[in-house]
């Protein structure tokens, strides 16, 4: 019997463990049985809602956040970096990484859904925010790598102008909430059940595999 599942990702683009997650999430989805249909979504979930536009050093959110000096934040950063080497994502932390205000980047990420683009976006902002430092908050980057993956160009230039999908955007991150979410990442299972953090790949496998084989999704 074939079944379908739905998991929605809830993340936010600045998040680390975000990145480590979504990586994670599509290894997994690569390795389940054929005979389970997996669809994905991501759903936004603000982690700094009123940050201005220029963002603010990652280094000072951070003391702040975890109350600790250079010298530990230095130690998390590398172990970040190692994990991501052993996942296969890029982490590039530097002086000058900036926290930013993520509204824009799921208004496009919300875009980016209608046409099937959603997750193909997703790899890239984490990519461009990690990796390569850009500035997510700046609406020509978010142009820009909108292009790279093929978007309508004039739309997402439109709908970022606008801030067209901001209300949409709000929604999401109160349904979530709703849905019982308190933190990123998360997964939240055919709008039912909410799984909590980072999970190795091969654990989540099994989670969604034993999720989708005990006849708690819709059989297709």
């Amino acid at each position: 019997m074939e079944h379908r599942l739905n998991v929605a990702f809830v993340s936010d683009i600045v998040c680390p463990w975000c990145a480590l997650g979504f990586t994670k999430l599509m290894l997994a989805v690569d390795k389940m049985s054929p005979n389970i249909a997996v669809t994905v979504e991501c759903l936004p979930y603000e982690l700094n809602p009123g940050l201005g536009a220029e963002g603010i050093l990652l280094s000072d959110h951070l003391a702040e956040i975890m109350n600790a000096g250079a010298e530990q934040i230095a130690q998390v950063q590398q172990r970040m970096t190692q994990m991501g080497a052993d996942t296969g994502f890029t982490f590039n932390f530097s002086p000058t990484s900036r926290i930013y205000n993520t509204n824009k980047a799921h208004q496009l990420l919300l875009l980016a859904a209608e046409s099937g683009q959603q997750l193909e976006l997703y790899q890239a902002l984490f990519e461009s925010y990690f990796s390569l430092n850009k500035d997510i908050a700046d609406s020509s980057i978010l142009i820009a790598i909108a292009k790279q993956i093929g978007m309508d160009v004039e739309r997402v230039r439109s709908t970022l102008a606008t801030n067209a999908l901001n209300e949409e955007v709000l929604a999401a991150n109160k349904r979530v909430k709703l849905l019982g979410v308190t933190g990123v990442p998360a997964l939240i299972l055919d709008d039912n059940q909410v799984l909590k953090g980072a999970r190795e790949v091969d654990d989540l496998v099994a989670l969604l595999t034993r999720y989708a084989e005990n006849n708690l999704v819709t059989p297709l």
